[in-house]
């Protein structure tokens, strides 16, 4: 008779756990490599509060857009380059895209991100190598085992 007690405790606080897990939402961080996007959906059953995704190349794809083109003479891509920062295409386009590159490597910097794909759950937990639904089981069945 005394087991049974335990054994309801056990069962009743296995089902709060899910409760709590399924009602608290999450903030998730995809950080994929450029190309990546369209294998990246928000997960479905599950609050999420934000869903974030960032490409970890956006620089090399910046600096690579802008090389395009450029004389191999040194003084004359000089020039080349500073009538392009001057251009409307460089302040709508290429000065946006670098300013979320650097974001993205500063956020990257930040969570201790070490290769991609990557999915950060609530800024505290990383997994990486799966799609965010993935994410969210494996983050689940950890907090399920080990708690906050």
């Amino acid at each position: 008779m005394m087991f049974k007690l335990p054994s309801l405790f056990a069962v009743v606080f296995l089902f709060s756990s899910f409760s709590v897990m399924a009602n608290s939402p999450l903030k998730m961080d995809v950080f994929i490599e450029t190309g990546a996007e369209k294998n990246v959906f928000a997960p479905t059953g599950r609050k999420v509060s934000e869903f974030n995704v960032y490409r970890v190349d956006t620089l090399k794809i910046v600096e690579e857009n802008m090389s395009k083109g450029l004389s191999a003479d040194p003084s004359e891509a000089k020039e080349q380059v500073l009538a392009m920062m001057n251009s409307d295409k460089f302040r709508n386009q290429y000065s946006i895209d670098m300013m979320e590159g650097w974001s993205t490597i500063n956020k990257v910097v930040r969570l201790g991100i070490e290769k991609v794909p990557a999915v950060v759950i609530n800024d505290k937990y990383v997994v990486y190598g799966v799609s965010p639904k993935e994410a969210v089981t494996i983050y689940d069945q950890y907090i399920i085992r080990y708690g906050n």
